[in-house]
């Protein structure tokens, strides 16, 4: 059997393009020392050894099929998404809140879901939010004590 990775394959624009199997999510797939390994991955341990632990490796090209040795970066996985196209690497390139506040380092709180972080937030719309929050709460157990004290007198809430 050949060894895929020496063949010269014929470059599609700056890429040269994975002609094996190709995984669901578009990623090239190979059998290697006895695994399925993904093909970037196995081409990169070749031209540069052993990918460090802790770092992904990146198609700078954006091409998950692309085997060019020049258009991989071992990256941390931070990084990695930073530079995808997700929705979440889109928001960590905003500089500021939808009302204009700078996201700088006095300005930004982390969103806190269950004990994870899951974004960031403006300080100052993070306040205004929670002051709006405090206000209708204190509202609902204002209507609720009134309403309960009309029905201690006898009268009908309204």
């Amino acid at each position: 059997m050949s060894d895929p990775f020496w063949i010269p394959q014929p470059p599609t624009g700056p890429c040269v393009v994975w002609t094996g199997a190709l995984s669901p999510s578009g990623y090239g797939v190979t059998t290697h020392n006895g695994k399925r390994r993904r093909a970037h991955r196995v081409v990169y341990e070749r031209a540069h050894g052993t990918i460090p632990p802790g770092l992904q490796i990146d198609h700078l090209c954006r091409n998950r099929a692309c085997v060019n040795v020049a258009h991989l970066e071992a990256v941390t996985p931070r990084e990695n998404v930073r530079r995808s196209l997700a929705p979440a690497a889109f928001n960590a390139r905003k500089t500021h809140c939808k009302r204009g506040h700078p996201f700088d380092e006095g300005n930004t709180v982390p969103q806190i879901r269950k004990g994870r972080v899951i974004g960031r937030d403006c300080r100052i719309c993070a306040r205004a939010r929670s002051r709006r929050n405090q206000r209708t709460e204190r509202h609902r157990l204002y209507i609720r004590a009134w309403r309960a004290e009309r029905r201690a007198k006898g009268l009908a809430a309204s």
